[in-house]
């Protein structure tokens, strides 16, 4: 039982130490309607991508050093969101489909269907 209570302490002051390097240094509210799951700051580009799902579907664009709106993607439906800094291109995915868009523009290039196998 004491190796179980060291080992619950060491665990614990490891996972402490690799918090204490972040903090929040910034709040914005974003506002509207839909959920969202996964967020995904482009350090490249600095730009932060929100997609939501849901009604009003769509993935909002701020700036990441001022957390200011920079655009936003209309009727794309998505949990979580991807950069490629090299091609420009940006994706939103949901289970139904992948959205991709162009960074430079923030506006949508096309949408593919994500088929997924039938459990046996």
């Amino acid at each position: 039982m004491r190796r179980v209570s060291i080992l619950f302490a060491l665990a614990a002051m490891i996972a402490s130490a690799g918090f204490a390097q972040y903090k929040i240094i910034k709040t914005a509210k974003v506002g509207g309607a839909g959920g969202f799951d996964y967020v995904y700051a482009d350090s490249v580009g600095r730009r932060l991508y929100v997609p939501r799902s849901g009604q009003g579907a769509r993935v909002s664009v701020f700036d990441l050093d001022t957390l200011a709106p920079v655009g936003e993607i209309a009727n794309t439906n998505g949990h979580g969101a991807a950069v490629d800094p090299k091609s420009n291109h940006g994706f939103a995915s949901s289970k139904a489909r992948t959205a991709s868009c162009s960074t430079r523009s923030i506006s949508a290039c096309g949408f593919s269907a994500t088929v997924l196998p039938t459990p046996p």
